[in-house]
């Protein structure tokens, strides 16, 4: 995520220093050239400072239509299914009713 939104952390690159284990680096996912452990030690230029929450806001309201959309195409298909489901229990039903 960070990769391709180009941002690092949630608010900036400082939050990955309230990490202990992340003392003094972060993900290579935060390097703007990307390569193995250029996030060791790093220098505030090469990586990436914004923070992903805002970006990822901003790419939401940018799509929201698309997002929407998206979610009500999965709501239709799980509603169809529900009344398909019930119209099988109920074609069931009445089979056994005749027999």
């Amino acid at each position: 995520m960070q990769k391709d939104f180009k941002c690092c952390g949630a608010a900036n690159y400082t939050d990955w220093e309230k990490i202990p284990t992340m003392a003094s680096r972060v993900p290579d996912s935060c390097c703007v050239n990307i390569t193995n452990n250029c996030g060791v030690h790093f220098v505030v230029k090469d990586i990436h400072t914004e923070g992903c929450v805002e970006k990822i806001a901003a790419w939401l309201r940018k799509n929201v239509l698309v997002v929407a959309a998206a979610a009500l195409g999965i709501a239709f298909v799980e509603i169809l299914g529900i009344v398909l489901a019930c119209c099988l229990v109920k074609s069931i039903r009445s089979g056994y009713e005749v027999m």
